[in-house]
């Protein structure tokens, strides 16, 4: 550990009262987050307290209260991991699934396994399949796997019961599950597929839906249902080729066409409601994700857009935050995304992910009410408990060197706070107004990369300048900042590690 700092850091949101934030710098781990119950500090005059531990790290006391620095953002969940050692019967896992008694289901191409909080288990399923499945819970407390050429199975908490064309299904080839509810809380269970278009559940029975000719050709892969998009009850499916389709009502299936939007498969559809505001989002394989709300409104992160590192996105599933917002996560080939607002921000091995592609996702409230997010990826399954851990990775730098050395936080000069970092072998990083922009040799505004320490001063014209000591002993720069947009190339926009 080199410091341990408290004091401006101590204002971020929801952590104003007795408790405050701390930042943990240690060396070759990057930099770590949490809420410290003692300061180290007596108060200031004006209610600020300041803790710390290295003579390199200053605090300033801003002159007038400013917005607390949000870093809901920046921190990382902390991932735990289980693997073919702990009992699941392949590392590969395409679907995880909690079921209504809270054990947790993984499917893999060797078939079903379940967690009961000890050990995973593969023999409470040897009567189905050995292939993977896509697992589905609806309302009723029903857990659905649907599998790509063996049928559909449901497990009611006692047995699981398999159909498939022996027992009356049209065909054997089915993607998912889904449930929609109209306005008035009624549920539909669909099961869409790799053909003939959607299937009803009627009673105990499936049935093909009467406008099925009307839907491309091939593949269904997603399904999802809204209440105010064009004045109505409008139903959506998402296909494997051919982009995403509609109905209003009763009325005939087309197919949704904006413009800068072309996406050909639609691996996911999630609906949500924001600020009174209902939301449909979309994950194309191979376009990006998508968010469209009932005014017509449409926001792209993709490769293409530089919100996110692949287009090649699977599931989506949301937890609430405080306030009564909510976090949108996205498992994808390149790691998890979480989606706040406008910004994303990427989760991968270097994070603790047992590998970066995450294949499935879904979100589970325990009866403690801790959000619990499960990973289905190509080693294993992963699991976090959200808001369950005091202390947070905030930032990555300085995690291929020998660490963090040098942490500040000051006024931003616009009623809020940023946050600056000094690293070895990432030189300086600064988080402001929701993003990270870094100053290092590549970019020219830096002449090393290694940082031991920041300062501040007022130059001859009262500019505050930020001085930073490299590892080096010739090695010193200093970079002029003043309270406008900084002229840095690529301001504005998150580091991506």
């Amino acid at each position: 550990m080199i410091a341990l700092v408290g004091a401006a850091i101590g204002r971020c949101r929801g952590w104003r009262r007795a408790v405050q934030a701390a930042i943990l710098v240690t060396g070759g781990a990057g930099v770590w987050l949490a809420a410290a119950a003692a300061p180290a500090v007596e108060s200031h005059s004006a209610g600020e307290r300041a803790a710390v531990g290295d003579a390199s790290l200053a605090a300033a006391t801003p002159p007038a209260p400013t917005a607390p620095l949000d870093l809901l953002d920046v921190g990382a969940p902390r991932f735990s991991h289980f693997g073919a050692r702990n009992g699941l019967p392949e590392a590969v896992v395409v679907s995880v699934q909690t079921d209504r008694d809270g054990f947790v289901w993984a499917s893999t191409p060797l078939g079903l396994a379940r967690y009961d909080g000890h050990a995973w288990d593969s023999s409470v399923a040897t009567q189905l399949p050995q292939a993977f499945s896509t697992l589905t819970l609806t309302s009723d407390g029903t857990l659905w796997a649907a599998y790509r050429d063996r049928g559909l199975a449901h497990y009611d908490g006692t047995r699981w019961v398999l159909e498939d064309r022996s027992t009356g299904l049209p065909t054997n080839r089915f993607r998912r599950i889904t449930e929609t509810f109209d306005a008035r809380g009624n549920g539909q269970l669909w099961a869409v597929g790799w053909e003939l278009g959607l299937q009803r559940r009627v009673g105990t029975r499936w049935v093909a839906d009467p406008r099925n000719a009307e839907l491309p050709p091939g593949p269904i892969l997603s399904l999802a249902q809204t209440h105010t998009f064009g004045g109505g009850e409008r139903l959506w499916a998402g296909s494997f080729n051919e982009g995403l389709w509609f109905r209003d009502g009763d009325g005939p299936w087309q197919r949704l066409r904006l413009p800068g939007f072309e996406p050909a498969q639609v691996e996911h559809l999630f609906t949500l409601e924001h600020d009174g505001r209902e939301e449909l989002w979309i994950a194309a394989f191979g376009t990006g994700l998508f968010r469209l709300r009932n005014d017509g409104s449409l926001r792209e992160w993709s490769r293409r857009s530089g919100d996110l590192p692949s287009d090649e996105l699977y599931d989506i599933a949301s937890t609430p935050l405080p306030g009564g917002d909510h976090a949108i996560w996205v498992g994808s080939r390149s790691g998890l995304v979480r989606v706040h607002g406008d910004g994303a921000q990427v989760f991968t091995r270097e994070h603790g992910l047992a590998s970066d592609a995450v294949r499935g996702l879904s979100a589970w409230r325990s009866p403690n009410g801790i959000d619990v997010l499960w990973l289905a990826t190509e080693a294993g399954v992963s699991r976090t408990f959200l808001g369950g851990d005091e202390w947070l990775t905030a930032s990555l730098a300085g995690a291929h060197a020998i660490g963090v050395f040098a942490v500040r936080v000051e006024p931003d000069g616009s009623g809020g706070e940023r946050l600056w970092l000094g690293a070895t072998g990432d030189g300086i990083n600064v988080f402001e107004h929701g993003h990270w922009r870094r100053y290092d040799v590549a970019s020219g505004t830096l002449p090393d990369n290694d940082v031991r320490m920041l300062a501040r001063w007022p130059d001859a014209n009262g500019a505050a300048r930020s001085g930073s000591a490299c590892a080096t002993a010739t090695c010193c720069a200093a970079t002029r900042h003043r309270s406008r947009p900084s002229p840095h190339r690529g301001s504005g926009t998150p580091a991506r590690r």
